[in-house]
């Protein structure tokens, strides 16, 4: 009886192989672009609660006297190693009696698509204690 492998058989096993291994780099790319959106949308979400909690920080009194629209823009240090990205937030207070509305979106560039990306987040601040 012949003991161990072929040359046949070796090279049927390392096609099979090959084959798989082909496969798996193929997901490496995509699931480097899905991290680095979910790194945006973290930092956006960061950015945006960030200036949730400023509007909640002011008196309710003041920040009635306060209510706007507005934006801001600037590159968030945090983006890795190409140095930052650019982002645009924008804000809407709307005066609700003893609420007030915030609504702030967070958008900047999608480097894959032509268009931006944004996520948006709205809460809302009362006059009760």
């Amino acid at each position: 009886m012949n003991k161990g492998f072929s040359i046949v058989e070796a090279i049927v096993s390392v096609f099979i192989l090959g084959i798989m291994v082909v496969a798996l780099i193929n997901f490496f790319p995509v699931s480097s672009a899905i991290n680095a959106r979910a790194d945006r949308l973290a930092e956006a979400a960061i950015l945006s609660e960030d200036f949730i909690e400023f509007f909640r920080s002011v008196p309710f009194d003041t920040l009635k006297d306060f209510i706007a629209t507005g934006n801001d823009s600037g590159t968030h240090i945090l983006g890795g190693v190409l140095g930052g990205w650019h982002f645009t937030r924008t804000w809407v207070l709307t005066d609700n009696g003893n609420i007030i509305q915030v609504e702030i979106r967070c958008s900047w560039p999608n480097p894959r698509k032509l268009g931006t990306s944004n996520i948006s987040i709205v809460t809302q601040i009362s006059d009760y204690e």
